[in-house]
Order: structure tokens, then C-alpha cells, then sequence
């Protein structure tokens, strides 16, 4: 989404505003999916995983339905060249560098020295007892979700421009070219086609037989070490 709200940003100014509006809206629609969805099924593990891949699906086809699928220039905002002894480089490029430095130190600041971070961290590492503490759980989830989503947005308008040879910045598309997919993020693509089949009533659920198998492995396995003795399954 980031991109996409900065793509019709051809100044500068219309470039800064994008950079303050881009995180905003996209936290925001975080907090959202937070408060509708994952706080109503607990942020349980398996089913996080299923609402996250099924509102990255439905936010790309509503980008794709709005916007396009085709690729538009972008203008860069900034563009100068930094000379160096030996060769050249694109000053925008060192500025993008800058400012997610810029982000990692604050992102490091505020997990080891803030409040807020010690609550993250606490959270983490065991919710029951950080709750028995009086750390406000659920606001620590949706407020970790809004700002990844936030430190995102605010880099995609920075890399919604890509430079060229002559400093012409060109493509921005929601979607990754069909050569670029691999056996890894195909996989991903077929699981979420066949439970959108299994939702719209066009296929049956699968049983999960050799992940089952593999727990009973894992379960005995356990169960031997604790035993001190052979599990036979």
C-alpha cells in the first residue's frame, strides 16, 4: 500500500506528505485488522498466520482493482549524483541507506530502553506471566502489528522511485513478474487457492495425515527421553 499512496506524489512536498501519510494509513489499517480479526481469535499461532495471508491477498487484488496492474514512471523526488576518487554514486540511493539506519537505531532505542520495549519483550517471551504483571497484553500486540506495518510505509515511498543510469526512476506494480515466482512462493500460492476453494464450497478440506504422523513421531520422541526408554508407535 505504501507505494501506491506515494505514486501520486510528483513533487517534493507531495513526496514528504506521502512519507508522513503512508505509515499512518497503513498502521492504521493494521490496528484495524488487529482489533477485527486477530484480537477475536485470540492471536492464535495457526490461525494469525491463515487471516494475515488471506488480508495480504484481498489488500493486493483491491490495489491491483484500483490501481492497475501495469507499471507507471515515478519521478524521483531528490536525485544527485556523490562523486568518490574512484567511481560514482547515486546520492538518493545513500540518503534511502540514511534513513533506514535512521530507523534500526530507533527500532533498537525503544526495544532496549523504553518502557514500551521491556512490555514487547515481556510479551514475547511469556504473555501469561507479563499479564499477571499488569502489562496490557492485548495493546502490546496491536500496537507491535501497527508499527511494523507503520516502519513499512515508511520506507515505501522511498523505494517506489528506482534509478536508473540516467536518473529516470520508472516501474511501480503491485504484483511480482510470473518469472520471478519460485517452488517456495508457490507452494504459498496454492495453499491460499485451495482454502479459498475450501471457503467458497469448491473443495474439501484436506486432513493434515503427515503432519499428524510427524507429531506422534515428535510426541514419542519426547515421551522416550523423559522415559528413558524405546516408544514404539
Amino acid at each position: 500500500l505504501g507505494p501506491q499512496i506515494t505514486e501520486g506524489s510528483e513533487t517534493l512536498a507531495g513526496f514528504v506528505v506521502a512519507m508522513i501519510a503512508a505509515p499512518l494509513i497503513v498502521g492504521g489499517i493494521a490496528v484495524a485488522a488487529d482489533w477485527l480479526i486477530l484480537r477475536r481469535i485470540d492471536y492464535h499461532p495457526e490461525s494469525t498466520i491463515v487471516a494475515t495471508i488471506g488480508l495480504l491477498y484481498i489488500i493486493q487484488q483491491l490495489v491491483l482493482t484500483f490501481y492497475g496492474p501495469d507499471a507507471r514512471p515515478v519521478s524521483p523526488p531528490i536525485y544527485f549524483r556523490v562523486d568518490f576518487p574512484w567511481f560514482g554514486y547515486s546520492g538518493y540511493k545513500l540518503i534511502v541507506a540514511g534513513v533506514s539506519a535512521l530507523l534500526l537505531a530507533s527500532v533498537w532505542l525503544v526495544m532496549s530502553r523504553t518502557k514500551f520495549g521491556l512490555y514487547m519483550r515481556a510479551t514475547q517471551q511469556d504473555r501469561e506471566m507479563a499479564q499477571a504483571f499488569g502489562v496490557p497484553v492485548r495493546r502490546v500486540y496491536a500496537a507491535v502489528f501497527a508499527l511494523g506495518a507503520n516502519g513499512s510505509g515508511s520506507l515505501s515511498p522511498f523505494v517506489i522511485s528506482k534509478e536508473e543510469e540516467e536518473g529516470v526512476v520508472v516501474e511501480v506494480t503491485p504484483r511480482l513478474a510470473q518469472g520471478t515466482e519460485n517452488v517456495y512462493t508457490a507452494s504459498y500460492r496454492r495453499e491460499l487457492q485451495h482454502f479459498l476453494a475450501v471457503v467458497r464450497g469448491n473443495s474439501q478440506p484436506r486432513l493434515p495425515e503427515e503432519q499428524a504422523t510427524l507429531m506422534r513421531v515428535v510426541d514419542a520422541c519426547y515421551r522416550s527421553a523423559e522415559e528413558g526408554r524405546e516408544v514404539v508407535l
